[in-house]
């Protein structure tokens, strides 16, 4: 059975590629790279928590995410889903056991409103 079953929420990736360009006021912007994905979306439990290094502190803001294995994403990156933003924390993670089961696993933390 495929780990596809599993990518039920849509998600936009948002990743800085490094080029810059300007607004229409004549100031620096930086591009991004805009894609969507189907994810998989979990609580960070806290054996998770610890073995990535999340502080406690952001613990009821972060997620595990799980993405297909060609999804781009950095730790540059922010994860839109169900409405609110995210940051991936760390490097993802490519998890490649050679069956339809490959993905990409993330940590990310909910960005607090200014």
């Amino acid at each position: 059975m495929s780990i596809d079953r599993f990518f039920t929420v849509p998600v936009t990736i948002k990743t800085p590629t490094g080029a810059t360009t300007s607004d229409a006021e004549g100031n620096p912007t930086t591009e991004v790279a805009t894609i969507e994905a189907m994810g998989h979306v979990q609580p960070l439990t806290a054996k998770t928590a610890a073995d990535r290094a999340v502080p406690v502190a952001v613990g009821e803001r972060a997620r595990l995410v799980w993405l297909p294995l060609d999804t781009v994403v950095s730790l540059r990156s922010t994860i839109t889903f169900r409405g609110a933003t995210y940051d991936v924390q760390g490097d993802p993670d490519d998890w490649w056991v050679g069956s339809s089961n490959d993905h990409i696993e993330l940590v990310v933390v909910r960005q607090v409103p200014a």
